[in-house]
């Protein structure tokens, strides 16, 4: 689909200086991390995935492929004549393309994770580059006003791309929807003690510590809860794959700030 570029603030790239850790919000709001969180008792049926239910989520995922392929040569093919209200209709079958394919991976890591088989193929990624493509592929036109890329500090890691690009998607995707509709979400990239900090703040309506607390575990239930409820637990155990952790800071009425930390390269 064509993209109109969303807002991109950078600061000039230079060795950051290392963190106060007196100042560090994370220490002095709602440090909730997920990093060793219990996932509570689960009924006997969602203890794991079924193969059945695995093989067939991942066979969804080539007709889901062509129909993004054919979405985007039917605007192509279309060019100039294609009407407002016929790219509106594209843009929402690729929208709604990209939830599902993101439901599918999230369904298939989650039993790659049940059966101890997760794995992470890993490259060097500059994770500038990493967001912008993110949230390119994220956000629709019509939200891309609202997100602003905030780059502090340029920084690299050696992690799987598809993967973080997925949680940063799913963070995103939260941000938007318990946001207002005219809020600004701000995706920040910076480095805190020798880790790469991705930030998306929202200006939601926030949470309690112990809504916070439920956050990235499975099929949670709560206010803020919806959808199939996958996307946070698996992006928790994504992080922690490649050796990082992943957190949310909030309060009632004052907004979130949910962020993930990876090792930075030497």
């Amino acid at each position: 689909m064509a993209r109109t570029p969303h807002r991109v603030t950078r600061e000039t790239r230079r060795e950051p200086r290392t963190p106060d850790p007196r100042r560090d919000p994370d220490e002095l709001t709602l440090p909730h991390l997920a990093k060793g969180t219990r996932d509570g008792l689960r009924a006997p049926i969602t203890r794991a995935i079924d193969d059945d239910i695995a093989a067939v989520a991942h066979d969804v995922k080539t007709p889901l492929s062509i129909i993004m392929l054919e979405t985007n040569v039917i605007e192509q093919k279309l060019g100039r004549a294609l009407t407002p209200a016929v790219r509106h209709g594209l843009e929402r079958i690729m929208l709604n393309a990209a939830y599902i394919d993101r439901l599918v991976s999230d369904l298939l890591d989650v039993g790659c994770h049940d059966a101890g088989r997760l794995e992470v193929r890993r490259e060097l990624v500059e994770l500038d580059v990493l967001l912008d493509r993110a949230l390119e592929r994220a956000v629709p036109t019509v939200e891309r006003a609202r997100v602003v890329l905030e780059v502090k500090h340029g920084a690299s890691t050696h992690c799987d791309p598809m993967r973080i690009e997925r949680v940063v998607s799913n963070l995103v995707a939260n941000a938007l929807k318990h946001s207002g509709a005219a809020a600004q979400v701000t995706v920040r990239l910076e480095v805190v003690r020798r880790f790469a900090r991705i930030s998306v703040i929202d200006q939601g309506e926030g949470m309690t510590p112990e809504d916070a607390r439920a956050m990235f575990t499975r099929y949670r239930h709560g206010p803020l809860s919806t959808g199939h409820g996958l996307g946070l637990y698996i992006s928790r155990h994504i992080v922690e794959a490649h050796g990082g952790r992943i957190g949310v800071a909030s309060a009632p009425g004052k907004g979130s700030r949910f962020y993930f930390d990876l090792p930075i390269a030497d």
